[in-house]
């Protein structure tokens, strides 16, 4: 069958880039259980069905560039029944209403978490812990949503996130000087937001290798000069202002 492939007993479904239409049925996910699910780059409308993240053994899950809109998840919580999601990729919709949470007993290994280009709204998921966005998730993607509120750095585990992209929201107030634990980041995102104050000297403590230099990017807010201990001028190419 055309975009249908079986490895074994697992079968993947690949209609990527197909001039689709129409609604994907609400019972979908019900009749068949993809390990691989990839819509991406069609004109599909209406909700994302709930019954996805009920599919075991799932691994990736992209439906981005289409035309999809409502909430990802009404309840607010992503709670997946697979263990082996690696990928939640749902970029250049219309999706809306706040961002999900991940459900930690089931998705325990997701690295990528791509909500970017939709209409996203509300704060951002708030504490540490279990209450993070996604205990593993590497490369969280949220930019140009309409997210309002305070900057919260805990949403994500700051020893594992390699890239987190914020930019172009409502965000405001001040940047912690938590942002100084990320031990992992590669870039970092907050321009074109609403945020005030001085950027953190802790900054600084990212860590710097012959082979990472880590990139940060505050442009387009209300942020005042650089903290007079940064005029050093130690890589002072990553940091955009």
């Amino acid at each position: 069958w055309y975009g249908i492939t079986f490895s074994g007993s697992d079968m993947s479904i690949d209609l990527s880039s197909n001039n689709l239409v129409g609604v994907i049925p609400s019972d979908f996910f019900a009749n068949c259980a993809p390990v691989n699910f990839n819509v991406k780059s069609n004109s599909l409308s209406g909700a994302l069905p709930s019954g996805f993240v009920q599919i075991p053994g799932l691994v990736q899950f992209d439906v981005s560039y289409n035309k999809l809109s409502g909430p990802i998840s009404p309840n607010g919580a992503l709670e997946f029944t697979s263990s082996s999601l690696t990928a939640f990729i749902a970029s250049h919709n219309q999706f809306s209403g706040p961002v999900p949470t991940i459900n930690q007993a089931g998705a325990s290994i997701i690295e990528s978490y791509l909500l970017d280009n939709n209409q996203l709204s509300g704060v951002l998921p708030t504490g540490g812990g279990t209450n993070q966005i996604g205990h593993q998730i590497r490369y969280l993607h949220l930019q140009n949503n309409q997210i309002e509120g305070p900057l919260n750095l805990e949403l994500v585990n700051k020893a594992q996130i390699h890239e987190l992209n914020l930019a172009g929201n409502k965000l405001n107030g001040t940047i912690s000087s938590s942002i100084g634990d990320f031990r992992e980041i590669r870039s970092l995102d907050l321009s074109r937001n609403q945020l005030s104050g001085q950027v953190p000297a802790t900054l600084t403590m990212w860590p710097f290798t012959p082979q990472v230099a880590p990139k940060a990017n505050f442009s387009y807010n209300a942020l005042s000069s650089l903290p007079a201990s940064w005029q050093y001028g130690r890589d002072t190419a990553k940091w955009n202002f």
